[in-house]
């Protein structure tokens, strides 16, 4: 089975407690994210994106699962144009029912969708991702340095990842300052393989380690 990042520790703090402090990091979090000017975040998204670039995974990978930024988010469009470049499949999510599915697109210039959340998604009639290896670029509100994920509340990207196969090296996009030591973890929350920001990779303990800048993905199981 894949390690997980972290595990609830008994007495530490109840459920209830655990979800209240989630939902105060949100709010935070999500004002700081709307705060940023756009000249911020297209300077800081490029340099995240040229850490993914330039990995070991990223080199391994023929196929890269990205999304479309919302205000404030980092901006995976760089990754996604790089994947085009170089002949990758790069596939988009959708939001069906109470999951996601990936669908593959061509360019990045297309007549986007509109979820019922009002975020940007492919638009009808693409083809759907088939299962296999790739790199998967999950946003969030924070991450920590264990690899655990704080989301918006909806739970699409657990769900994802938790029926994801091993194929699939996930890696968490986000500013350094989305960066906490720790993030409370309930049940059904899902980690990261690597943290990547502006400032580089943070891989945790359990994964593998950097290496001269760059980082190892999993190996498949």
């Amino acid at each position: 089975m894949r390690p997980r990042a972290a595990t609830l520790e008994a007495g530490m703090e109840s459920y209830t407690e655990s979800e209240e402090r989630k939902a105060r990091l949100r709010r935070e979090m999500r004002n700081s994210l709307l705060a940023r000017g756009s000249e911020e975040i297209a300077r800081l998204s490029a340099r995240a994106c040229a850490s993914v670039i330039a990995s070991a995974a990223w080199r391994s990978a023929p196929a890269i699962l990205s999304y479309l930024a919302i205000a404030g988010e980092l901006d995976p469009f760089g990754i996604g144009q790089a994947a085009l470049a170089t002949g990758r499949v790069l596939a988009l999510p959708l939001v069906s029912g109470a999951g996601l599915r990936f669908h593959v697109v061509a360019s990045l210039s297309l007549p986007w969708g509109r979820s019922r959340f009002g975020t940007r998604e492919p638009p009808p009639g693409l083809p759907e991702l088939e299962a296999g290896r790739g790199l998967l670029l999950v946003p969030g509100l924070a991450f920590d340095r264990s690899g655990n994920r704080l989301g918006r509340g909806g739970g699409y990207y657990d769900r994802f990842l938790a029926q994801a196969g091993g194929g699939i090296t996930r890696i968490g996009l986000c500013f350094s300052t989305q960066v906490v030591d720790r993030l409370p973890r309930t049940p059904g929350d899902e980690p990261v393989d690597f943290v990547v920001t502006e400032d580089g990779v943070i891989a945790p303990a359990l994964n593998v380690g950097e290496i001269d800048g760059t980082f190892e993905g999993r190996q498949p199981r």
